[in-house]
């Protein structure tokens, strides 16, 4: 009983900790695995290891309704249902503030094996100029796409790495209604994550914490109501 009571109450820390991280955090696993820092207008790291959670963190200050805004736009978007929403504005740097949002979320239905969409957290993010989204994917996954391209609407660059599908994205033309991913010019055939070169020992320890964190969901139920309404573009 009392190893149980501890375990719970560990969990409860680490979920504590997950779930009041700095705004630096997200862009914080960008600048350590990238060989230059994220530029990105927004950075969205999508696990989908065992529990599905998001983090969205901006470069800057952002108000608390915008957030919500944007979170209701992805839902829009993705169908995704979104619960257990926190946002938070913190100095990541003295004088500078940043802001982020965690939550989880359940996919929409039919979504096919292997490929990461990205299609729908585009639209709604298209009016920001780059947006860089991160996968972080189960071992074996079994990769299908999307691989990366470019048309008269957008850029999209894919970086593959242990674990996690970087996705860096230059919207050149916003007037597009749903996103399509651009043809790739090179197609690649499916890959497993196992066999990804890797960028640095800090995507291993992402991965760890991430998996730490989502197995302590087994001894905490938490409950949440889901965000399906809200604007796409903010007033």
């Amino acid at each position: 009983m009392n190893i149980a009571r501890s375990t719970a109450a560990t969990a409860v820390a680490i979920l504590l900790t997950f779930f009041t991280m700095p705004a630096s955090f997200t862009y914080a696993y960008s600048a350590t695995t990238s060989a230059e820092p994220s530029t990105s207008d927004i950075m969205i790291l999508v696990s989908i290891s065992g529990f599905n959670m998001v983090s969205l963190a901006y470069p800057k200050a952002v108000a608390k309704d915008d957030v919500q805004k944007d979170i209701a736009c992805l839902v829009n978007e993705t169908g995704w249902s979104v619960s257990n929403v926190n946002i938070a504005t913190e100095s990541d740097s003295p004088g500078h503030l940043a802001t982020s949002a965690d939550f989880m979320f359940a996919p929409a239905e039919g979504n096919q094996p292997g490929y990461l969409p990205i299609e729908g957290i585009v639209t709604a993010f298209k009016n920001l100029p780059n947006v860089e989204i991160v996968y972080m994917v189960p071992p074996n996954f079994r990769f299908i796409g999307p691989q990366g391209g470019e048309d008269r609407y957008a850029k999209v660059l894919l970086k593959p790495a242990t674990n996690s599908y970087e996705y860096d994205i230059h919207i050149k033309d916003a007037s597009f209604g749903k996103f399509v991913v651009p043809a790739a010019q090179n197609a690649k055939p499916a890959i497993e994550t196992k066999s990804q070169p890797k960028k640095s020992s800090v995507t291993a320890y992402v991965v760890i914490i991430l998996a730490i964190v989502m197995s302590a969901f087994v001894y905490i139920l938490m409950i949440g109501k889901p965000t399906n309404q809200g604007r796409c573009k903010r007033s």
